[in-house]
């Protein structure tokens, strides 16, 4: 319907810690999509079920591509 564009199916994003810089990778997120919407906003979605959303490692992840990427992960 044209309320998407550039739709990816499982999208890796590369975290590396903060204060290293870039070059010092830490660990992945795949992601399940990531479009852009109507607005040209850049989404990362993620289907979560409630016992995932409270995983240390998800939760770890999920602020290192706020952090690293400035990505906020978008829950459904």
């Amino acid at each position: 319907a044209g309320e998407i564009t550039q739709l990816e199916l499982h999208p890796k994003f590369q975290l590396y810690a903060p204060t290293a810089g870039e070059d010092e990778v830490v660990g992945h997120y795949i992601a399940d999509f990531a479009y852009r919407d109507t607005g040209r906003a850049y989404v990362v979605e993620d289907v979560k079920s409630e016992i995932t959303r409270k995983e240390p490692v998800y939760r770890l992840k999920k602020k290192l591509m706020k952090a690293c990427l400035g990505i906020e992960i978008t829950e459904v």
